[in-house]
């Protein structure tokens, strides 16, 4: 069937196609079919016919329960096999960090990105929030939440838990810090550049968009070193991006390499938790060209690398 065919049919193929679904569909599930479908209901509703599924589920690091945020704003829990959902923290002691003001420019970042409202702790037992920077801990036990710390970022600072679930992580204006994952926690810069233009564990506008990147940085499985990708865009050419969305337009000077441009210069290098000198890997690589893409840890001794040239 070629293009015209299907455009001069299409309408009376849907009609039989539907016709057939209901002729083979069994006796009881169409004596549940309160009307007739629509075509508003097939192709314009906003409810979908299988039902509106959860979003941002996560699930516990245990397989024990997976969580959502629902339309009332509070976290919802189901615990299989026990397929009913229910409560794990109500929306009045959450509805603050869901409601955080911040930037227009932050909020879109965290949309565009997907950059979670919580994330679990290792032992399944808490729960970290970031909604605006500020750092809260829940107990999902009964106990209410506790702030342990401000990352001083309303979009990108990337929070982590350590595999131990004893340090908390994250990026705070282009460095990278930790914490004691406890009220009393002192945050501690293990990075300590002081140019906008050198990112340490951050992501930047080319990783984020070209080549997916979430994270730069990740902790070894013993909790004692982080291996992370600091990022040198001095050479990098900017771009205006005006934000037309607000009454008074802004302008966000972004880094960002035309065709030809110098890339990012990137190098990966590991850093104990309690701080000191970064061990630089020897990685080859074209500075200014090439790109690191994915890197991880395979022990708490070895980290693997991936390169790609700039011409794929």
């Amino acid at each position: 069937m070629d293009r015209r065919t299907f455009c001069k049919y299409g309408p009376h193929l849907l009609v039989f196609a539907l016709a057939a679904a209901t002729t083979l569909m069994p006796q009881s599930l169409i004596a549940q079919v309160s009307h007739p479908w629509t075509v508003s209901e097939i192709w314009g509703s906003s409810n979908s016919l299988t039902g509106n599924p959860p979003e941002g589920m996560s699930w516990s690091p245990n397989g024990a329960r997976a969580t959502w945020i629902g339309k009332k704003g509070s976290l919802l829990e189901i615990e299989p096999p026990n397929m009913h959902p229910k409560t794990l923290i109500p929306a009045a002691k959450i509805a603050k960090l869901l409601d955080a003001h911040i930037s227009n420019r932050a909020s879109d970042h965290r949309a565009r990105y997907g950059e979670p409202d919580y994330i679990w702790s290792p032992d399944s037992q808490h729960l970290l929030f970031d909604t605006n920077g500020e750092l809260w801990l829940f107990d999902i036990n009964g106990g209410d939440g506790v702030q342990i710390g401000n990352s001083g970022m309303q979009s990108g600072d990337d929070p982590k838990f350590s595999p131990s679930g004893n340090y908390i992580s994250y990026i705070r204006n282009h460095n990278l810090y930790v914490q004691p994952a406890t009220t009393s926690g002192q945050p501690m810069a293990l990075t300590s550049s002081r140019r906008d233009t050198i990112l340490n564990g951050e992501v930047d506008w080319v990783y984020l968009e070209e080549l997916n990147v979430r994270s730069n940085y990740f902790w070894s499985p013993d909790s004692t070193k982080i291996a992370y990708l600091q990022m040198n865009e001095t050479h990098v050419p900017t771009y205006p991006l005006v934000n037309y969305t607000l009454v008074h337009p802004t302008v966000h000077e972004q880094r960002y390499p035309q065709p030809g441009d110098p890339n990012p210069g990137v190098r990966v290098g590991v850093v104990g938790v309690h701080g000191g000198p970064t061990h630089w890997l020897k990685i080859p690589i074209s500075v200014g060209n090439d790109y690191i893409p994915r890197f991880g840890w395979v022990n708490s001794h070895v980290v693997w690398v991936e390169t790609l040239s700039r011409d794929q």
